[in-house]
């Protein structure tokens, strides 16, 4: 009799780790067992971070996603972004440089004396451009000065709240630098930041010049009130 029990414990033993094996979802192809498979989300999340491995948190401290791609922009200051940056006055020792034409799209900053300047950073931007059926108007050219600084400006739409991080003001009428746009978007248990307009490299923004968020996180650490930024259209 206790033969029989044994054998009989044995064999619902085995069905029963057959069945949890059958329901445990595995990565697809990879013949390993017991992990969860991961969404598409997931992975388009993971790829971003690890790519542009910038480390942004909300108020919350949870991780900002980041999502953006981009249009067409160089890196490489051309002749006359060259002129401008050695003959252009500024009342700190720096001076940004915004190369707004079409295939450019580029924010240069450069350090020292005026005729001694040095690039130190550059960075693929976006700014405005006149659009049918909207209030944006083309981002100014010319010499400006950056007035106030703040770390984060939040303001309100009919879409929700949007945030800006590392925000320069470039003239009173309200044109600056700052960085991607945010707003909040409560999918999950607490609240993520979810990127809008990301594309940088392209004539798309409401007024402002974006740029990448290391790059606008530079300038707000770096560049002071009276800093000049020359924009060339």
């Amino acid at each position: 009799m206790g033969v029989l029990n044994a054998k009989r414990m044995k064999r619902i033993l085995l069905v029963a780790m057959a069945c949890l094996l059958a329901a445990s979802p595995v990565y697809a192809g990879d013949g390993k067992m017991g992990k969860r498979q991961k969404t598409k989300e997931e992975k388009e999340i993971e790829k971003a971070e690890n790519e542009k491995k910038y480390k942004m948190f909300d108020s919350n401290g949870v991780r900002i996603n980041l999502f953006f791609d981009h249009g067409k922009y160089s890196k490489t200051p051309s002749a006359d972004v060259k002129k401008k940056a050695q003959t252009v006055s500024s009342d700190t020792e720096y001076l940004i440089v915004a190369d707004l034409r079409y295939g450019k799209m580029c924010l240069f900053a450069y350090r020292g004396r005026r005729g001694k300047r040095k690039l130190v950073k550059a960075a693929p931007c976006s700014s405005a451009a006149n659009i049918p059926g909207t209030k944006t108007t083309k981002t100014p050219s010319g010499s400006h000065k950056i007035g106030w600084k703040t770390d984060r400006l939040v303001y309100k739409n009919k879409e929700g709240k949007r945030w800006q991080y590392w925000s320069c003001s470039m003239t009173w009428e309200g044109w600056g630098i700052h960085s991607l746009t945010y707003h909040m978007y409560a999918r999950y248990k607490y609240d993520r930041m979810y990127l809008l307009g990301g594309k940088l490299g392209a004539h798309n923004s409401p007024a402002c010049i974006r740029t990448e968020n290391a790059m606008a996180d530079w300038i707000y650490k770096h560049c002071g009130r009276g800093t000049v930024i020359y924009v060339i259209r």
